[in-house]
């Protein structure tokens, strides 16, 4: 009986430390400034271009090469810097499902590492956009 009660206070405790975590997560981005987010947003972009190179598979999505990912980046980035609200709104469906960053890193072999890239995208997105209304 004590052997299920230990596991079960020890499994509690985890999931108590997972949503804290993410509550922790959330918080921190709220207390930046738009321009602090917009630099990690932009970052985020920069860690999605490094993870490529011109020997990344490029196969079945709009883009056709490296340079080509490069001009998307420069576009997105520039559009942030500019406060353009037209490329500002594109943005998150590059990170969707069937988006172009999405099926780059399906493509190659960084897919886990995007879901937390993608996760905290949409955090600081978030954020961003709140502050810009």
């Amino acid at each position: 009986m004590i052997p299920w009660l230990l596991v079960s206070i020890i499994i509690g405790g985890i999931l108590v430390y997972i949503n804290n975590l993410k509550k922790f997560k959330t918080n921190f981005y709220t207390s930046l400034s738009k321009s602090q987010l917009q630099e990690e947003l932009i970052n985020i972009l920069d860690l999605i271009l490094h993870e490529h190179s011109i020997t990344s598979n490029f196969a079945n999505i709009s883009l056709e090469n490296y340079n080509e990912l490069k001009s998307l980046i420069q576009y997105y980035t520039g559009g942030l810097r500019n406060g353009n609200i037209e490329v500002i709104q594109k943005l998150p469906f590059e990170f969707f499902p069937k988006g172009t960053f999405y099926e780059l890193a399906k493509n190659n072999p960084w897919k886990n590492e995007f879901g937390k890239i993608s996760t905290t995208f949409s955090i600081i997105y978030s954020e961003f956009r709140e502050k810009m209304d």
